[in-house]
């Protein structure tokens, strides 16, 4: 991981007899000077013990690689993605991470800072899903492209246009199209 030392990742080995004063006396590395949450299936009760633990401390820092609420499957079976495991951490560390991916402007000011003189007014935001890709591009104030191959389509821009609740009206992006291969063909708004 980039020659930064880390700790966490994969299975948490846990003795089954464990007690309560057990997890109390769990031990901590006072070198941790970071918690990153991101997808992990193998979140547990020890992982959140110690994360919380860690955001004890005011200086160490809380990052999330993003909030999705659920991975884009369209089956019968949810299944639950990073934000299940970034609000458990939430909860018991009584923090606010600094997420870094969309819907959050952290991405696209990086992505700015970086390369410098990009105008937002200038620029569109295109992708697949009206609550994180869409969200990202009003969130920065860019044009909003949404392509029907994910998650979303021109019946739900239809649904939160209609709205009564500001929060749905904001998904509404600027242009659609059916998918990214119509881009020469037009641009419907």
């Amino acid at each position: 991981m980039a020659g930064i030392q880390h700790i966490g990742v994969g299975p948490d080995v846990v003795d089954r007899s464990s007690t309560i004063d057990d997890w109390a006396c769990l031990p901590i590395d006072p070198e941790v000077k970071a918690v990153v949450v991101g997808f992990d299936e193998h979140v547990s009760y020890h992982k959140l013990v110690k994360a919380a633990t860690y955001l004890s401390d005011p200086d160490c820092l809380f990052l999330a690689t993003n909030e999705d609420k659920r991975f884009p499957f369209d089956t019968k079976v949810v299944l639950p993605a990073t934000g299940l495991c970034v609000q458990a951490v939430k909860e018991a560390s009584q923090r606010e991470p600094i997420v870094l991916g969309k819907p959050h402007k952290y991405m696209f000011l990086s992505i700015a800072k970086s390369f410098g003189g990009i105008d937002p007014k200038r620029t569109v935001m295109v992708g697949d899903t009206l609550a994180t890709d869409i969200m990202l591009g009003k969130n920065c104030g860019l044009k909003t492209l949404l392509v029907e191959t994910g998650l979303n389509n021109r019946q739900d821009i239809a649904e939160n246009r209609s709205s009564k609740f500001a929060e749905k009206q904001k998904l509404v992006p600027d242009f659609f199209i059916r998918s990214i291969g119509d881009l020469g063909n037009g641009v419907l708004s």
